[in-house]
């Protein structure tokens, strides 16, 4: 527990050297539809690993969010959601 609020503190503190546009610019958050509509913009611009830095509270339900319905629409072989045109 202590390990886990040091860590935290050290997020925060880290976060606080970014500018604020940088870290709106980068982040990944919001409803489901919404990060895998961010996490495309990446894969439509070449990227292919990203990592995941979990800031909610709830850390377990952010990452089984994104195990059962986000990370399953990017894994290789899998098509990206229809998109209009």
């Amino acid at each position: 527990m202590v390990n886990k609020q040091m860590r935290k503190k050290k997020e925060i503190r880290f976060g606080t050297h970014l500018p604020i546009e940088a870290v709106i610019e980068f982040s990944v958050a919001g409803t489901v539809d919404e990060c895998i509509e961010k996490i495309e913009e990446y894969v439509d611009a070449g990227v292919r690993h990203m990592d995941l830095i979990n800031m909610d509270p709830d850390t377990r339900r952010v990452m089984a969010i994104y195990g059962k319905e986000i990370i399953p629409r990017f894994k290789e072989g899998s098509l990206h959601r229809q998109r209009s045109f």
